[in-house]
């Protein structure tokens, strides 16, 4: 029937009784503990999916939480008549029973009945519950903090991070729909369809960028003991970069009425990034080599040329919005923001040759101009204190 085997000997203070603890394992108990300490939960594809949204806090015993979960993970999903026992029951928790330390020599034995025995052992389950629920309870607090990074991490980890081809491939079809918006938005015959193109872009233009900051820098792990120091050890990896900061200029002005300068250097980098693709994955191909590879080859001649154009138009955007500060289209706050989003461009390693040249040709071609009338020559040198201020953005 069962084995009767003793725990525990402890001599009480008092030396009135010794208390003998008594545990009842049943062969079909031992074969579950056996059964359950073999089980291969990481070939297992409901406890990987189980498994990747746990998030377990910072600073706490990450196995012996784990293994609550897999605990109430094997009874509900493999064997519900499981009883965890003995060693499988994991490290108790805040909430169990303190053992008693109290005993010393001379005390009595108290043996309990069968039945006693079997339900305590029985009970077992039952106290590891509240342990679970209430870890449980701490891991989803903290998986709400950061909940839509651990999603959205998740979704395209399990969607687009399987090989880099078919990373890029979705890169060239985010690329591909930002050149099609582009002409949509440049057509001059419905200034609606326009208009509702110039929406669909930026949105297409910060998903894209989106995605590819991801990509080179992952999400922020933000934790509330050093939040800011996380965010800027993130941003100092990806800041820099041209997908960073051309996020950050479809989000300025996805709000805003359509300013089409805007969109011309993100359109010349996707169609740039566009026929990189073709030229590595369709070479021979007959309408490649009949229209795309020269189309490649004179883009990739030009490229430098092309770069410094996109400085232009990007310099030009915030020339543009403030000749607008004197029409009903002022936008204050957006061009603030977007003459500091220049700044980061002049201080950018991507850009900061090309937007240097460019401001030396404004410079060579109206600052005699500009010199020969004094409040406006006041009014640059206190404009270009602030832009090459050692103060970076």
């Amino acid at each position: 029937m069962g084995i009767w085997r003793k725990v525990a000997t402890a001599p009480s203070i008092t030396g009135s009784s010794i208390v003998i603890s008594l545990s009842l394992f049943p062969q079909a108990d031992m074969a579950s503990e056996a059964a359950f300490r073999d089980y291969d939960f990481t070939s297992d594809d409901r406890w990987n999916r189980y498994r990747a949204g746990i998030e377990i806090p910072p600073g706490r015993d990450e196995e012996a939480i784990l293994h609550k979960y897999k605990l109430k993970w094997y009874q509900r999903e493999v064997d519900p008549s499981y009883a965890p026992t003995g060693p499988s029951a994991g490290a108790p928790s805040p909430s169990d029973p303190k053992p008693n330390s109290s005993g010393t020599a001379g005390s009595q034995d108290q043996h309990p009945a069968p039945a006693a025995a079997a339900a305590s052992n029985q009970s077992q389950p039952d106290n590891s519950i509240p342990a679970a629920n209430a870890e449980s309870s701490t891991a989803r607090a903290a998986h709400a903090t950061a909940g839509f990074r651990d999603k959205v991490s998740g979704y395209l980890k399990r969607s687009f991070s399987q090989t880099s081809q078919s990373i890029q491939t979705v890169l060239f079809c985010m690329h591909l729909t930002l050149v099609l918006l582009a002409v949509l938005h440049l057509q001059p015959l419905n200034r609606k369809l326009s208009q509702i193109a110039w929406v669909y872009f930026l949105q297409t233009s910060v998903l894209t960028h989106g995605y590819k900051v991801y990509l080179k820098g992952g999400f922020p792990r933000f934790s509330r003991s050093a939040f800011l120091a996380t965010l800027q050890s993130w941003l100092q990896r990806v800041g820099g970069t041209t997908d960073f900061q051309y996020l950050m200029l479809s989000a300025v002005f996805l709000p805003q009425q359509s300013v089409s300068l805007v969109i011309v250097p993100i359109t010349v980098l996707a169609v740039y990034h566009a026929f990189a693709y073709c030229a590595k994955t369709f070479p021979n191909n007959t309408l490649w080599q009949n229209y795309g590879v020269r189309a490649h080859s004179f883009l990739a001649a030009h490229q430098r040329d092309a770069l410094m154009y996109n400085a232009a138009a990007e310099i030009g955007t915030g020339f543009l919005l403030i000749v607008m500060l004197a029409t009903q289209r002022r936008a204050i706050l957006l061009t603030f923001l977007h003459w500091n989003w220049l700044r980061m461009r002049y201080f950018s390693p991507d850009a900061a040759s090309y937007h240097s040249m460019v401001w030396g040709i404004i410079d060579q071609k109206v600052g005699p101009y500009i010199r020969q009338v004094s409040f406006l020559n006041t009014a640059l040198r206190f404009g270009q204190r602030w832009f090459l201020s050692t103060g970076r953005p």
